[in-house]
């Protein structure tokens, strides 16, 4: 296996990279094979037209001994002036040899290289796989407050059910995560407001309660 940077007359070849490695994932689960297909063509062209952002000049392939491309790592800079992973694939064949992690860090070190210091990247929350490797990689969760007001609720609604039950086992361990999550809002008045409800939970976890 071999990087090379990315050739864009090659782009057929990348949509089917992107076919052959997405089309059994939990990213597409229930699509039918052509629209998958269509999918993959769009991202690509896509992605090469600016239509996410300007595509980078770090972004990488790998290639097979004969040449064909077995994995993808392409990069934009976005509307905030961001570097993004906009897409990291690997075809199944080639899978768990460490090639997605190899393009990764040929990318980061061409990025450092020119005083890009950080570089953000998403994984869909079902995709354990994908998940795993972006913790092992480095990469740090970065949550929306949708997300967080969600978790907050449901661990301070536990911990006030539990502590009215008596079940003290494990208590302290939830009492950690609803303070963790509290931590995480980033709206000060939301904060308050949450502060001063600390001691009037309901069994019922509603947005509207936040």
């Amino acid at each position: 296996m071999k990087s090379a940077l990315c050739n864009t007359n090659r782009q057929p070849e990348m949509a089917e990279t992107f076919f052959d490695a997405f089309h059994d994932t939990v990213e597409f689960f229930d699509w039918n094979e052509s629209h998958i297909r269509e999918f993959a063509a769009r991202s690509i062209s896509g992605y090469f037209a600016g239509k996410r952002g300007v595509p980078h000049p770090a972004s990488v392939m790998a290639l097979a001994r004969d040449g064909s491309i077995i994995g993808l790592a392409l990069l934009l800079t976005d509307e905030a002036g961001e570097v993004c992973l906009d897409l990291l694939c690997v075809v199944p064949a080639y899978q768990r040899q460490k090639i997605a992690t190899c393009m990764v860090a040929m990318a980061v070190n061409h990025l450092a290289a020119m005083g890009v210091e950080t570089l953000s990247s998403a994984y869909h929350i079902c995709n354990e796989s994908s998940r795993h490797w972006h913790h092992l990689f480095g990469f740090v969760d970065v949550y929306d407050q949708m997300y967080i007001r969600l978790k907050y609720a449901w661990y301070r609604n536990e911990v006030w059910r539990r502590d009215k039950l008596g079940l003290v086992d494990g208590l302290g361990a939830l009492k950690a995560e609803r303070e963790f999550w509290l931590a995480q809002l980033d709206n000060l008045e939301l904060l308050a407001k949450v502060r001063e409800r600390e001691h009037e939970p309901s069994i019922k976890v509603t947005l509207d309660e936040l």
